[in-house]
């Protein structure tokens, strides 16, 4: 299997920074193109009454902080002499995860894993096991440093 292209998702932690450097050294050894992408949902707020959606002031902080720092990281790799394209989207993130790796014809999938356990992982899931169950191509991922997030 030839690995030219490779989807680096990340949400900005120090674990997704690890995985996405790992990406980006693999990248780098293999001459493959890396995307970077960032997936977000907008914040709900439970009410008695029903959700309350974030505002459009809200919406456009949490767009702006991302464009920043998919843009930083994005001229990092470019600065390294890696081909780097960013990709920002709005959804859930394994979701996001699986359709742009299709829509970018990516051979392959590097992202961090925060290594939940427990009562935490049973509350939270992770996202990276349901890529990695859902992902028809196949994906590595790196697993963050005990106590990095």
């Amino acid at each position: 299997m030839e690995i030219r292209k490779i989807l680096a998702p990340t949400d900005f932690s120090a674990c997704g920074d690890a995985a996405l450097a790992y990406a980006a050294a693999l990248a780098k050894r293999l001459g493959a193109s890396l995307t970077i992408l960032h997936a977000y949902e907008l914040p709900i707020l439970g009410m008695a009454e029903g959700a309350l959606v974030a505002t459009s002031e809200v919406t456009g902080r949490i767009v702006v902080s991302a464009e920043k720092a998919l843009e930083e990281r994005k001229k990092k790799m470019e600065s390294e002499g890696l081909k780097v394209e960013g990709l920002l989207r709005q959804g859930i993130a394994d979701v996001e995860i699986i359709e742009q790796a299709s829509a970018v014809g990516a051979d392959l999938i590097v992202m961090g894993t925060h290594g939940r356990r427990g009562f935490s992982h049973i509350l939270l899931g992770s996202v990276a096991e349901r890529v990695v169950r859902g992902s028809p191509i196949p994906v590595l991922t790196r697993r963050s440093a005990e106590g990095s997030d």
